[in-house]
């Protein structure tokens, strides 16, 4: 599809929802048509604001959200003749939008009376402008590039110039900490149900009252957040039954994760991911029966040593049983022999690194327990219905 066809498209899709202005940027940066009312002005704000020389400096290679440090965003692509496509600006918050007009209207009283109706005339435009949230503008990114480029991408593609927050409060403007609480406790009230509401889930930990700009950087903003809510779904496990010792280091594993992660997306896929894990835990440990004390001893500590060579005599020495006693009693508690379970839950591990990470299959086997990429690729197979390489593609 050509460039001119696919802007057409996607215009009108997306302005069944918002009124998004539409800005074509040569290769040079120089502006080549928009049908923003001022755009020259605008072009100004991107250029002051930092935007044109950070897209010089770093290039639009694929889907790319642009988000000044006032808070004003663009979604952004390039196509095969380098021509940078931008929609926007837009607001990811009311709050923002509010910070962003309020400042505005200040610099506007202190100036001259000449440029003050620019100013209104300015300010009824931003005034207008649509406040979308991040994940319905990546959405949005995600299709420019598709219909640019005929590619589809995950939202862990997407890149984010610079990587700032849109806004900090000021010392004036003070973080609603009851909204913060109110948006845990509901989190955690599903992930202690019986079944998880994902799209409950979904409006919960998009709503401002759980993620607060704690920094001016993006990316630490969100790692900060996952931190915090990995503490809290490690503190519900353990409420819910789940050993103290598995449960902490379930949430170690998590925030190790955060903290090596890259982009937006990345942490938005472990965040999804984290959720998931405790749950599916702590279903079934509500679902199956009580296993005796030693046998749920056991079941921790497998799951805190997946990593290390761990054996049957391992095992059965930790939790005080002769290795045949302890093969026959975990057996028949569990249905499942014990090196069967042992590499189940390695699968599971690996299925999990499969979707989170970017780790080679070759690692990721060799951190499952298998010597060889062969019979690592064979066990998956059987239990997935998928090769690792497959896994990954799809899911």
């Amino acid at each position: 599809m050509k460039p001119e066809a696919a802007v057409a498209m996607f215009r009108e899709m997306v302005r069944c929802n918002h009124p998004i202005y539409y800005f074509r940027l040569s290769p040079t940066l120089e502006l080549q048509e928009s049908d923003i009312p001022k755009p020259k002005t605008f072009m100004i704000i991107l250029r002051k604001a930092g935007i044109l020389e950070s897209i010089a400096r770093n290039g639009i290679h694929g889907p790319t959200v642009i988000t000044d440090q006032s808070g004003l965003t663009w979604i952004t692509d390039a196509d095969s003749s380098r021509e940078i496509h931008m929609f926007g600006p837009i607001f990811p918050t009311q709050f923002a939008l509010y910070s962003y007009l309020q400042s505005r209207l200040e610099e506007s009283i202190k100036r001259k009376s000449d440029t003050r109706l620019h100013e209104k005339q300015m300010l009824d435009i931003l005034a207008n402008l649509p406040v979308i949230h991040s994940t319905l503008y990546e959405q949005y990114v995600l299709i420019l590039h598709y219909l640019l480029q005929g590619e589809t991408l995950q939202p862990e593609s997407i890149r984010y110039l610079p990587q700032k927050a849109a806004v900090l409060p000021n010392k004036d403007q003070q973080i609603d900490r009851m909204k913060m609480y109110q948006t845990e406790q509901a989190i955690l009230a599903e992930l202690s149900g019986r079944r998880i509401n994902e799209e409950k889930i979904s409006a919960l930990l998009a709503d401002g009252g759980f993620l607060q700009p704690y920094t001016e950087d993006l990316l630490l903003n969100g790692k900060i957040a996952i931190t915090i809510f990995a503490t809290l779904c490690a503190r519900e496990a353990i409420q819910s039954g789940i050993e103290p010792e598995l449960s902490l280091t379930v949430a170690d594993r998590y925030i190790q994760k955060v903290f090596g992660a890259r982009t937006v997306g990345v942490l938005r896929s472990i965040r999804k991911e984290l959720y998931k894990d405790y749950g599916e835990r702590i279903r079934e440990k509500q679902a199956r029966r009580q296993y005796a004390p030693q046998i749920e001893r056991a079941i921790g500590f497998i799951d805190t040593h997946l990593r290390s060579s761990l054996t049957l005599q391992d095992v059965s020495k930790h939790v005080g049983l002769s290795p045949n006693h302890f093969s026959a009693r975990f057996h028949h508690e569990t249905g499942k022999t014990f090196s069967g379970y042992l590499r189940e839950e390695r699968l599971k591990k690996a299925a999990l690194e499969l979707r989170t990470t970017d780790s080679t299959i070759e690692k990721i086997a060799e951190t499952a327990g298998f010597s060889a990429r062969a019979a690592f690729d064979k066990s998956f197979l059987k239990q997935y219905g998928k090769t690792p390489a497959e896994y990954r593609r799809t899911t």
